[in-house]
């Protein structure tokens, strides 16, 4: 995909009350607002395109009953991949490592899953942080950052303000699995669009809610606008997205909540 860089791109996901993926609509379907002005969408594709997926697993202590059915399924994420995506491998507890740099090796990312072990706090924010600035480093025009933890950060350098300032500063869209304690991480990740999912038994059958996450990847329509204010003033903008679909149809919008403005250049 080659846009203007000037163009805002905000990912679409479009489902209806069953949670089933609704593709088959058009432009003139949608309408974007920008700090409540309406905007003219210049861009719109619903091909495939090619992502750029970060993977950030929790080894801390407290994931030592699940970790060995999550590390399993975790390579799950890449089952409905293409040859184009790209993936990262990040493990975290009081310390984190990149595992495995951005790949399209599978197998290499799947056998780097299977070593790792729980011991240790939780890092948790640092490893978010750590992700987001990883995940941007990607070729791909749909980015998203998968965070697999059970817990609370109890040993983090970064704060919850630090995330959510890097969050904002994104086109990534954030997907946490297990965390069900910390519902400003869930706020977070409904803000860029993604979602936050917990497992419905111990089992923790990460790789069923991975399929889940890489369908809403890959079942999105990209939508683009060159925003009417043409002030480089770095300020937060706020975005919606709304659906006039035909016959009326009852579905529902996720999409990114906003972006920051681009800033003057010295």
């Amino acid at each position: 995909i080659s846009v203007d860089v000037d163009i805002v791109l905000i990912p679409v996901t479009v489902t209806n009350d069953r949670g089933q993926y609704i593709g088959g609509l058009e432009k003139q379907h949608f309408q974007i607002l920008e700090d409540r002005v309406e905007q003219k969408i210049s861009y719109f594709s619903t091909e495939d395109a090619a992502m750029s997926l970060g993977i950030v697993l929790d080894s801390s202590g407290s994931m030592n009953p699940i970790l060995d059915p999550a590390r399993r399924n975790g390579s799950a994420c890449m089952s409905m991949g293409t040859d184009s995506d790209e993936y990262f491998l990040i493990v975290f507890s009081d310390k984190l490592k990149v595992n495995t740099d951005f790949t399209t090796d599978l197998r290499k990312l799947r056998t780097q899953l299977l070593t790792v072990n729980s011991k240790g706090s939780t890092a948790l924010y640092d490893a978010i942080y750590a992700g987001l600035a990883k995940v941007r480093e990607g070729t791909n025009p749909r980015k998203a950052l998968v965070v697999v933890s059970d817990g609370y950060d109890n040993h983090s350098r970064y704060s919850g303000k630090n995330v959510r300032d890097a969050i904002k500063e994104t086109d990534v869209q954030l997907y946490l699995i297990g965390n069900e304690g910390d519902g400003a991480l869930t706020a977070l990740a409904e803000s860029t669009g993604g979602r936050s999912l917990s497992p419905r038994s111990r089992s923790f059958e990460l790789g069923n809610i991975c399929n889940e996450i890489v369908r809403n990847l890959k079942n999105q329509y990209l939508i683009g606008y060159k925003s009417t204010n043409d002030a480089k003033d770095g300020k937060w903008r706020n975005v919606k997205v709304k659906l006039d679909p035909p016959n009326h149809l009852k579905l529902n919008v996720r999409s990114r909540t906003g972006y920051y403005a681009p800033t003057e250049q010295p």
